[in-house]
């Protein structure tokens, strides 16, 4: 069963998160904000330690369609993984708008859905980048700066300063 996981991510299982190595060896990534014109989610930060994230989901994910899963609770989820995620941007991405283009994660904490963060919610480098037809979507920068102007920045962690520029299509 096919599922789009930008689309749809509360309807992927643990079974395809975990168990194809095809899914594993591809890494996995946090998701940003669904943007509500496409549809879809956008690509938040890579994870740099895949064996973190699989052995962590073995425990959370209930055992059944899930071969790789140990959590015998009937209770426990089968598919829509919702997480709270504290790390360090230790790698910016490429640039680009797929996979390669999200930052990496190091040093991260994988908690339950239910734990809110501590600071206010991080906006992932490539979910600020929207449609320029509203001027509230991400086109403006933190200061209402106009990011199609001129280069706008947001700090992703001390240290880590992005530097971006919407362009117009």
């Amino acid at each position: 069963h096919d599922t789009n996981s930008l689309e749809f991510p509360e309807e992927h299982t643990f079974h395809c998160l975990i168990d194809p190595p095809q899914c594993v060896e591809s890494g996995y990534q946090v998701l940003g904000p669904k943007n509500e014109t496409t549809g879809m989610h956008c690509l938040g930060f890579r994870f740099d330690n895949t064996t973190t994230v699989v052995e962590l989901a073995k425990t959370v994910g209930q055992k059944g369609l899930c071969t790789s899963c140990t959590n015998e609770d009937a209770n426990a989820p089968e598919r829509g993984w919702l997480a709270t995620v504290k790390g360090t941007v230790s790698a910016l991405g490429d640039g680009s708008d797929g996979v390669t283009g999200t930052p990496i994660l190091s040093d991260f904490e994988i908690m339950d859905g239910s734990v809110g963060c501590v600071t206010e919610d991080t906006v992932p480098p490539l979910c600020m980048a929207r449609s320029l037809e509203d001027p509230d979507d991400g086109a403006m920068g933190s200061g209402n700066e106009d990011c199609t102007q001129q280069m706008c920045s947001v700090e992703l962690t001390p240290g880590y300063m992005l530097q971006y520029q919407v362009n117009e299509a």
